[in-house]
């Protein structure tokens, strides 16, 4: 990573009883300049090189300015990372999409970050990562990536509005399902879930860690050792895919 910056730093670096947003903001703008400052000169390069958000060449607003800000880019781009947020110059290049093909890791012993494929990634494909929460509708995911990045999303899950008014219950469910109930739900339900997750191409490692746990964990509660066994050796596999390899991690 280029910059990784401690959540316990961003903290302190607040006051606890201002209620000023933009005061905050700019406490903590502070706090990323001198850490950028601290940086090579080709570090800060390749860091000024990075996308701003809060930036525009085109009639600044009073939110905006016309020229990028180390916080900018760091606002626009960070991920989170064992306790804190970190800078990516490379994993920060994917864009977003709503049926993504891969997704950020973390591994904390390597203090290295990398993106995980989510399926079969074809040659010349282009790599799209997620850069919100997906098990919500449509108009939701829309407002939350125009408010943080600035453009609405057209992926596959939103551009087909007709696919999308399915697609928005699904994902709704699939809010319920992942984190209102567990395992003690039923196989029924936790089958719901799996269905849903094919249905909107969510099916991946990272997500079916949570299903084949909860498969595993029923199964034993009923006894049925063979289901369980196998529910207990699919997840050993949805581990391993979701693991960070070490050929791609980006220090």
């Amino acid at each position: 990573p280029l910059l990784i910056v401690p959540q316990c730093d961003m903290d302190a670096a607040v006051e606890e009883d201002a209620d000023n947003w933009k005061k905050n903001t700019d406490l903590r703008a502070s706090l990323i300049d001198k850490q950028v400052a601290k940086l090579s000169e080709s570090a800060q390069e390749t860091l000024y090189s990075l996308a701003d958000c809060n930036c525009t060449t085109l009639n600044a607003t009073d939110d905006k300015t016309t020229t990028k800000t180390a916080w900018g880019i760091f606002a626009t781009n960070l991920y989170s990372v064992a306790d804190g947020s970190g800078l990516f110059p490379l994993i920060s290049r994917a864009n977003h999409s709503c049926v993504p093909n891969v997704h950020t890791r973390w591994d904390t012993q390597s203090q290295t970050g990398c993106l995980v494929a989510d399926r079969d990634i074809q040659p010349g494909e282009e790599l799209e990562n997620t850069f919100i929460g997906l098990f919500r509708p449509r108009r939701e995911r829309r407002k939350l990536l125009a408010a943080g990045w600035g453009f609405q999303c057209n992926c596959r899950a939103c551009h087909n509005t007709t696919w999308s008014f399915q697609s928005d219950r699904n994902r709704e469910q699939l809010l319920h399902l992942t984190f209102q109930t567990n395992w003690m739900a039923g196989p029924d339900v936790i089958k719901r879930r799996w269905s849903l997750l094919q249905e909107e191409g969510l099916d991946t490692p990272a997500n079916m860690i949570g299903v084949a746990d909860d498969f595993a964990n029923i199964f034993s509660h009923l006894g049925d050792v063979t289901e369980q066994e196998k529910w207990a050796e699919k997840l050993k596999q949805y581990q391993k895919l979701d693991a960070p390899p070490v050929q791609c991690q980006e220090k």
